[in-house]
């Protein structure tokens, strides 16, 4: 017979190994969970959900779908979620999707993107729709792995986009300005923390990063064409209009202006 620590999830109940920043059967922080000891046979082992593993994404085209408020999904799988219900039928209708894109990868940029390079009392993770569960182990894993290595900062920047992809939009914006405060210069990042603002709706803070982001590289494609979806979810037509406008200008040829193009020719 053998004693080992866990911790008990306040939220679920489950049963978590003591080095776990997130529960694995919800999603939630362990910081104040319960640690009780746990008498098991020396041939058995505490079982956790099996989680499939969460494939690092590279920059890819996804579909935006307009409910109520309007959701964007980016490169990575991020949804962003704006207010504007008047648009919804003709969306659908039209488009069918709304492409946003952001800039932050996991390993190298995809050239036809050419990037230059990748609080406000909201609720806690856990309660986030949109949360993917089933990246909680790879997240925890990472976590060890930079408290083990701080000074990993690639480990950092993977972990951000990791919580962004995974609906942690919080905590990812954390990681992103960690990683920012030694890499302060990298414009996709700042995009893509700009993009974990828009999925919360602080449209302020998501226009403010992304247009940092044009301050580095003024034809950051993915950037401006961005900073149109923020402005249209505003109801700022004619800015927004402006903005695909430059991105369809940096690169005529892309997918990203064949979306800017659509989207003028529905909102004119």
């Amino acid at each position: 017979m053998e004693e080992k620590l866990i911790k008990i999830c306040s939220v679920c109940g489950s049963e978590n190994a003591v080095s776990n920043e997130l529960c694995e059967g919800c999603g939630a922080l362990l910081k104040d969970a319960e640690s009780k000891k746990s008498v098991i046979d020396d041939t058995e082992k505490i079982e956790t959900p099996k989680k499939e593993k969460v494939e690092e994404k590279k920059p890819v085209s996804k579909k935006i779908n307009k409910k109520d408020t309007s959701e964007v999904k980016t490169e990575k799988g991020k949804e962003l979620k704006g207010t504007n219900f008047y648009y919804l039928a003709a969306i659908l209708i039209i488009l069918g999707a709304v492409i946003v894109f952001t800039s932050g990868i996991f390993d190298e940029p995809q050239p036809a993107f050419n990037p230059g390079s990748g609080s406000t009392n909201m609720p806690d993770d856990h309660n986030h729709s949109g949360v993917d569960l089933s990246a909680v182990q790879r997240i925890n894993d990472m976590e060890q792995a930079l408290k083990a290595n701080p000074n990993d900062h690639q480990t950092l920047l993977k972990l951000a986009h990791l919580l962004n992809d995974s609906g942690f939009y919080e905590r990812a914006i954390v990681k992103y300005k960690e990683y920012l405060s030694t890499h302060p210069n990298e414009p996709d990042v700042l995009v893509d923390m700009g993009v974990c603002y828009f999925s919360m709706q602080d449209y302020q803070n998501a226009e403010s990063y992304m247009k940092q982001a044009l301050e580095i590289n003024p034809k950051h494609q993915i950037g401006t064409f961005n900073l149109g979806i923020v402005a249209i979810n505003q109801n700022k037509t004619s800015e927004a209009i402006n903005y695909w406008n430059k991105a369809i200008e940096i690169n005529p040829a892309s997918d990203i202006a064949n979306k800017a193009k659509d989207l003028i020719n529905q909102y004119q």
